[in-house]
């Protein structure tokens, strides 16, 4: 075996030793907390929406809380299955409904199955896990009046925004840009968009369902890796374009975890997707832009060389730290 195929294989065994430290301790990490519990919500105008659950009689447990909004009455409106079903209505401002806030529910369950109505209109369907005991259900973006083109455009600056935030993403796009040049870039950039188009769709249509926990740790991972080739110029870019695609395959199910934690109205994924998905990359076209404009004006002060040694270090030790610290969140 070659030594280029002994570093693919490295890269391998590396990430299946960081699932399965990340696996084992998921097996039992919510032990303590209940199952699932059925939540609705159900938008009833620009302002107003009601929470409802049937939550067992021996559980402790606080009202939700809206961003923005204010608990203005709260009753008992049935019994399911013995359970009272709780309601809260909450008044918000047009302006805290407009900026998508979150329901949170501070109860001692593993995660909630949430319904979201407008009306006789259901927007969407999904499960939210706990995290730190909370969970956090956002408001789908779908009001009474709201139409495809304010759907395009409002996950097409989701998009945008993630990824310039996300900078665990945008230290792997500067490892790519160290690694290549000219066209061997445009190469690389193009597996990795393939790559992470492919597990964003298969994760919203539940192709793919995997803890989000150890993919967090392989994206950091994957910033070590493209710090590391990046001094090792004399290795070049062989088999880079499939270890890219390869690692393009984590972010995407990065990207599916945000886009899930949004939420997406029943009926309009895949224009909530292809959205999403080219917000993404414009996002990622105009940090590349960035990115060289900038290497060109400092290689006007120093050298090429010095430049990305220098960038290589500092995001290969971001990624270090990031994994570390990934994997000690599920792992103690």
């Amino acid at each position: 075996m070659t030594s280029r195929y002994q570093m693919i294989f490295s890269i391998f065994r590396a990430l299946l030793l960081t699932l399965t430290l990340a696996i084992l301790p998921l097996t039992s990490s919510h032990a303590h907390e209940l199952g699932v519990i059925r939540v609705s919500i159900e938008i009833l105008n620009d302002q107003q929406l009601i929470v409802r659950s049937a939550l067992p009689a021996s559980v402790a447990y606080a009202d939700p809380e809206v961003d923005g909004c204010l608990l203005v009455d709260k009753s008992v409106v049935s019994k399911l299955n013995q359970n009272p079903a709780e309601e809260w209505l909450f008044k918000c401002t047009q302006s805290s409904l407009e900026s998508l806030p979150s329901v949170l529910l501070r109860w001692p369950f593993e995660a909630a199955y949430v319904k979201q109505l407008s009306g006789d209109n259901e927007l969407s369907s999904q499960l939210y896990d706990a995290d730190d005991d909370i969970i956090s259900v956002p408001i789908v973006f779908v009001a009474s009046n709201a139409n495809g083109f304010d759907i395009f455009m409002n996950y097409l600056s989701l998009g945008v925004e993630h990824i310039l935030i996300g900078i665990d993403h945008l230290a792997f796009i500067i490892g790519l840009c160290l690694l290549a040049s000219r066209w061997q870039l445009v190469k690389v950039i193009t597996a990795f968009t393939v790559g992470h188009s492919i597990t964003l769709a298969f994760s919203m249509y539940g192709l793919v369902n995997v803890p989000i926990a150890p993919i967090e740790a392989c994206i950091a991972l994957s910033i070590v890796f493209v710090a590391y080739k990046s001094l090792k110029p004399s290795a070049g870019l062989a088999h880079g374009i499939a270890i890219t695609l390869l690692f393009g395959l984590l972010h995407g199910l990065g990207f599916a975890s945000v886009l899930s934690d949004i939420g997406v109205p029943l009926g309009q994924l895949p224009m909530a997707l292809l959205s999403f998905n080219i917000g993404v990359e414009l996002g990622q076209i105009l940090f590349v832009a960035l990115l060289l404009s900038c290497g060109w004006l400092l290689s006007k002060v120093i050298s090429v060389k010095q430049m990305t040694t220098s960038l290589a270090f500092i995001i290969g030790s971001a990624g270090a730290f990031w994994t570390i610290e990934r994997v000690a969140s599920f792992t103690f």
